[in-house]
């Protein structure tokens, strides 16, 4: 996320990442299927800490591609994470409600401000 505090190290960042995980479904021509509603938060793990999702952040259900399934936007820590600012890709995995484990990485575009770590 875009960050302009006045921190030493960026473990210290206390910043929000939103992540949404995308609902999937081979009849809409995906690879898979993941029903986002069947995500167990607690076992969530971002980028290369495993950042679990931020206390005190509950879940959104929305459908944030449009395209009828529901996605799952979840929010982690910053300096939980591990990530800098010459990052442009990271994981996350988890598991369902059905025991099924998942893990998918995505490139993104980074705003950092490296002058204040």
């Amino acid at each position: 996320p875009h960050h302009d505090g006045t921190v030493s190290s960026p473990s210290q960042i206390n910043d929000l990442i939103p992540v949404t995980i995308y609902g999937a479904s081979t009849s809409v021509g995906d690879p898979a299927n993941l029903n986002a509603n069947n995500i167990v938060p607690g076992s969530l793990r971002f980028a290369r800490n495993f950042a679990p999702v931020a206390a005190g952040q509950t879940p959104q259900f929305v459908d944030d591609d449009a395209d009828g399934l529901t996605d799952a936007r979840f929010r982690f820590r910053t300096g939980s994470t591990g990530l800098t600012c010459s990052d442009t890709s990271t994981t996350i995995d988890g598991r369902l409600t059905t025991g099924q484990v998942f893990v998918d990485s995505d490139s993104f575009n980074r705003d950092c401000n490296a002058g204040c770590h």
